[in-house]
């Protein structure tokens, strides 16, 4: 038997074998120190982050920094490698880490393994435990449409249960791909086209055999649009090493399901099960395929005959989206196989995937009563866990996260990698949703390692995304995108809509955070192509909204305005609490082109209904446009709004110290505004996104020139500059300066620079005209 050898002289790496060599010196890393190397050379093709890193060494996430830079340093110095020449090892800053010595990868044959290096350093400790964190943070100031379309679509990813015995599963074996079953029976028997795959799928599932999810299959044979679509490109698509292809046929009053294996390599391999039943042949299909596979076959399936082929029509119907149909199939069992705690779950699941959320939960809670389902932990907990995710699309973290503490237990001591996954990827959202961050982290990198182990591409490829939505969470929006993009590529490679929209609406929000207009105009018009295959109009509407504010940062306010008349005809389509971002666009749009009163009416209107929350920037931006069109309109005495009395602290947004900031300037008080400048500035000079430095700088810096600050304003200027080239705002501030610097060459530079970013916006005039010789500031 052969196996992978990766040579980089004068160093030989066997990963099977654990061996690592130098020359003829078998060397002896531990085992920290040589799965760091073997993973980075595998992934060799890529940066690795180092949270990706860590739950590959270690198995978890909830390892310090600390060790991690330690196992660094001695696996370079084990490969004579060092901090300042990396010519091994490179430090991608800000991310991880990436492998970038020539790598030549050669087949060998196989060999005893020699033995693993004992563990000569202890074990890393274990950062705070993440069920530990203390239950009274509150909801960050970033939550926003990513996180509520998050709640919408990470819930629904999860398949239903397959209730299979345990076994333990491997996670070294090349994935399984089952495909649908070709059907040579009447109409009524279509069912068997997905439900015998699925059942297949099942029982190779039981047998320690790593299978990529039925839901998976289908999504990627939907994007296939060809009638016999290309094997080896459906393989690469699923990452599937053996293709599993099958065929059922009824004559003689009996079935005969027939199974082949398409490897990509070696022999393929046949077996063939008859029966009564064309559940029980296809048992008997999978099994003798597992035997000819080396594998031992499971045991008996549960249930008698009958009942175990309704489910399987059942579950071929919620394969096909028919969640109507699949409902019906159990609600007319006998009335004691559909009072079985079996049944009433996976009818449970069905309302909940059909957004019927009150009559699963009132299902949940019959159910939970049930004295079986009490003594029996894992029905217990995966009731609990499907509770969990209705409270968490119900917008409940706090009660989604007490019950997947109650769930996860149960569900991580068994073999059911994809319901693990699932659990711990949506615990870890919740616990973004409630700001907690290093908790959400450690639960999403082990849900993707066990979403890997489930042979799930799309499950991965959600934890990918729940990453970025994390690190965009953090106002980190550059940590976000390399996550966000894998997550888009995948899905958009198996033609999942919905999910990919998620994505790209999050992808647009970092763009926007760092002030990549160009960037966010591209990734807004492949959003607007996905508008008409989205089903739900909230969605089309955000689509529009998000389109709206790119247009309008570019200054293009006629399409804004064309594209606003068009989505507010639609309004009546969309549930009220999302007309809020349609309201917050009108707002936005009414207040560039002076429209004060409609931009007042408009702010009234979206915080209405928009979650109060002094550190939400959005929030605090429509509290501040609120105030300017006052300001504009003349009104007197000027409100002032309960939230500034936290401004200026760590709890408020910079935006909301900046209006308070404004408020006190307009209401003469010159101290407690320039404190409050101050304040503002401070935060995002130390930790702001580039669109937040922005908003602040764009306010002070008009603020110190007009009382002569000339070289803080400058300062403040210079700080924008870096985005003077994209964004109109900090282009502008660059003319302001210069202009009141009295630094004519560089002046007509920046106003040459701003006028090809302005569109339809023009400078104020003062900064646009050169005063006379006698009048021009000295340059300073």
């Amino acid at each position: 038997m052969s196996r992978i050898e990766y040579r980089f002289p004068p160093f030989r790496l066997s990963p099977a074998a654990r061996e690592l060599w130098k020359d003829a010196a078998l060397c002896a890393p531990t085992r920290p120190v040589f799965d760091c190397i073997a993973y980075l050379v595998e992934h060799r093709d890529r940066a690795v982050g180092r949270d990706e890193l860590v739950a590959a060494v270690w198995g978890r996430v909830d390892v310090s920094d600390g060790h991690l830079n330690q196992t660094i340093v001695r696996a370079r110095r084990m490969l004579d490698d060092d901090a300042q020449t990396q010519r091994v090892v490179r430090t991608v800053s800000g991310f991880g880490y990436r492998w970038i010595m020539p790598v030549i990868a050669s087949d060998v044959e196989d060999v005893p393994a020699a033995p693993i290096a004992p563990e000569s350093e202890p074990p890393p400790p274990a950062q705070a435990t993440p069920a530990a964190v203390p239950r009274t943070s509150r909801i960050p100031r970033r939550i926003g449409w990513a996180l509520l379309a998050l709640a919408l679509l990470i819930v629904t990813a999860g398949a239903l249960h397959r209730f299979t015995a345990p076994r333990p599963v491997p996670a070294a074996a090349p994935v399984i791909a089952v495909l649908p079953v070709a059907v040579s029976a009447g109409p009524s028997e279509e069912w068997v086209r997905l439900g015998v795959m699925d059942l297949v799928a099942g029982r190779l599932r039981e047998a320690a055999l790593p299978v990529a999810p039925s839901e998976a299959v289908i999504a990627a044979l939907h994007r296939m649009t060809d009638a016999a679509p290309d094997r080896a490109a459906l393989a690469r698509l699923l990452e599937a090493g053996t293709l599993v292809e099958g065929r059922a046929h009824r004559a003689d009053g009996a079935w005969t399901v027939t199974l082949a294996t398409v490897p990509a390599d070696g022999l393929p391999q046949r077996a063939e099960g008859r029966a009564r039943e064309v559940v029980e042949a296809a048992r008997q299909a999978s099994d003798r395929l597992l035997a000819a596979l080396g594998r031992t076959p499971p045991g008996e399936l549960p249930g008698d005959g009958a009942l175990r082929e309704r489910l399987a029509q059942a579950q071929a119907a919620v394969l096909a989206h028919a969640l109507d149909t699949a409902r019906t199939i159990l609600q007319q069992l006998a009335p004691a196989d559909a009072e079985r705690p079996e049944v009433r779950q996976r009818l449970a699941e069905i309302d909940f995937r059909a957004g019927r959320l009150d009559a699963a939960e009132a299902a949940l809670a019959d159910l939970l009563a049930l004295p079986e389902v009490q003594a029996d932990p894992v029905q217990q907990a995966r009731a609990i866990a499907l509770r969990a995710k209705i409270h968490f699309r119900r917008g409940r973290f706090e009660s989604a996260e007490r019950d997947f503490d109650a769930a996860l237990p149960a569900l991580a001591a068994g073999p059911w990698p994809q319901e693990l996954g699932d659990a711990l990827a949506t615990r870890g959202a919740a616990r973004v949703a409630l700001g907690r961050y290093e908790a959400a982290s450690a639960d999403l990198g082990q849900a993707r390692l066990a979403m890997r182990q489930a042979a799930d591409p799309l499950g991965a490829a959600q934890v990918e995304a729940n990453f970025g939505v994390l690190e965009a969470q953090r106002d980190r929006p550059e940590r976000a995108l390399p996550y966000l993009a894998i997550a888009a590529e995948r899905f958009e490679a198996f033609g999942a809509a919905e999910r990919l929209l998620f994505v790209l609406t999050a992808t647009y929000d970092a763009q926007a955070a760092l002030l990549r207009w160009t960037d966010a105009l591209a990734t807004s018009d492949r959003l607007w192509a996905l508008r008409d295959r989205i089903a739900d109009p909230a969605f089309s509407l955000v689509v529009a909204c998000r389109r709206g504010r790119v247009l309008l940062a570019l200054g293009r306010y006629g399409e804004a305005e064309a594209l606003f008349t068009e989505t507010a005809a639609r309004r009546e389509t969309v549930r009220p609490e999302v007309l809020r971002y349609l309201h917050d666009f009108e707002a936005d749009l009414a207040a560039r082109r002076g429209r004060w009163a409609d931009a007042l009416a408009a702010a009234d209107r979206a915080l209405a209904t928009w979650p109060a929350g002094p550190g939400h920037d959005r929030y605090a931006h429509l509290l501040r446009l609120r105030q300017q069109a006052r300001i504009a309109l003349g009104t007197a005495p000027l409100p002032r709004e309960p939230a500034y009395d936290v401004a200026g602290t760590a709890e408020a947004s910079p935006l909301l110290t900046l209006a308070a900031a404004e408020w006190n300037d307009h209401a003469h008080r010159p101290d407690p505004a320039a404190a409050l400048y101050e304040a503002a500035w401070r935060r995002v000079d130390a930790a702001g996104t580039p669109a937040q430095i922005a908003w602040v700088a764009g306010a002070y810096v008009p603020w110190l020139l007009a009382r002569g600050r000339l070289d803080e304003a400058a300062a403040l200027a210079g700080r924008a500059a870096a985005w003077a080239g994209e964004d109109y705002g900090c282009a502008a501030l660059q003319v302001a300066v210069f202009h009141a610097r009295g630094q004519r060459e560089a002046w007509a530079a920046a106003l040459a620079a701003a006028h090809t970013l302005a569109g339809e916006r023009t400078l104020p005039a003062a900064w646009t005209t050169w005063p006379p010789e006698d009048a021009t500031v000295p340059a300073r």
